[in-house]
């Protein structure tokens, strides 16, 4: 199965690639580029054209394209402790405690992250579940919050929230943990006997019953939104991520999970030369402030309301944060 995997997405990049090829040579006989300059020009015309397929969403792109392969798993803290409490325990060598970890123990700490659009997953009905997932997790964590800052002037729409997720533009990161011990583990089905079931051939697959299969034994523990945008005025021409949000459900905080997502979509954005993060968040969000800005470096956004407040006006709910790359 991974190397069916592999092979998919390696199909997948040399699809893309072509594509955009075609594109650029196109391009370039239209507008009849110097012989001097060819180079250079093809270069930045094709950094071009691949951002815009990414940003259209209609590609079937993954971040796993443009990224290296290691992010596809994180290993949570917790278990990386134990770990080291059991090198501790043998100092590197073998013993009877070490004996009774296995591959499976380790499996049940570990995060597989997935890669699709959200344009993707609308065209096939037996993503409903997931939507509805990914919607509850966030309003579990920011209901409260939306309400409280009265987040532009409406606090929390469902409604709203769904229709932002469902978007075409919308780019999802999702972290699946695996669940053990499930009940009806002794339906035989692709999902036994040994095999990991492959997430987009799920989907894809457009069967209702394999994916509330995959959801039973795949806990989404966190989730990343983000698009590509133009910037803000006075930069509108320059594409830059924008990070919606990050979730991640309260259990599993923590442990490093949101700066392991953070790391994947700084490195997404040298490898497809944006040099900018944008992220907006509530400032009663103060965990998330002191993340963004202690743990990723972020800064205040020259776009950031409070930039622009006149005297005696109340302060505005939220900062918009950046992160150059």
């Amino acid at each position: 199965m991974k190397i069916a995997n592999n092979d998919m997405k390696q199909n997948g990049n040399d699809k893309l690639r072509r594509v955009t090829n075609k594109k650029i040579i196109k391009t370039e006989r239209e507008e009849k580029l110097p012989n001097s300059k060819d180079a250079e020009c093809r270069n930045t015309n094709w950094e071009r054209e691949l951002v815009r397929r990414v940003r259209m969403c209609h590609g079937g792109d993954s971040i796993f394209d443009f990224i290296d392969p290691k992010f596809k798993t994180y290993l949570l803290r917790r278990a990386r402790d134990e770990d080291n409490r059991y090198d501790d325990c043998c100092e590197g060598n073998t013993c009877h405690m070490c004996d009774q970890r296995s591959a499976h123990d380790r499996n049940s700490w570990c995060i597989s992250f997935e890669s699709v659009n959200a344009y993707e997953l609308k065209k096939y009905n037996n993503t409903k579940a997931l939507f509805s997932i990914i919607h509850e997790i966030t309003k579990k964590n920011m209901k409260d919050m939306y309400n409280e800052s009265n987040f532009l002037k409406r606090g929390w729409s469902s409604r709203k929230k769904l229709k932002e997720l469902r978007s075409d533009r919308c780019k999802l990161i999702l972290g699946f943990k695996r669940i053990d011990n499930v009940k009806g583990d002794d339906v035989r089905s692709s999902h036994d006997e040994g095999k990991q079931p492959d997430f987009l051939h799920v989907v894809k697959s457009n069967d209702k019953q394999e994916m509330d299969m995959y959801l039973s034994k795949h806990q989404l523990i966190c989730f990343v939104h983000y698009r590509l945008t133009p910037d803000y005025y006075p930069y509108e021409k320059n594409i830059v991520c924008y990070l919606y949000e990050i979730q991640i459900v309260h259990e599993y905080t923590k442990m490093g999970i949101g700066k392991h997502l953070m790391d994947m979509l700084i490195n997404m954005c040298r490898s497809i030369n944006l040099n900018k993060i944008i992220c907006t968040v509530l400032k009663k969000n103060v965990y998330a402030l002191s993340f963004y800005k202690k743990k990723c470096a972020f800064q205040l956004d020259e776009s950031s309301p409070d930039n622009f407040a006149s005297d005696g006006e109340p302060p505005c709910e939220y900062e918009i944060l950046k992160r150059q790359i």
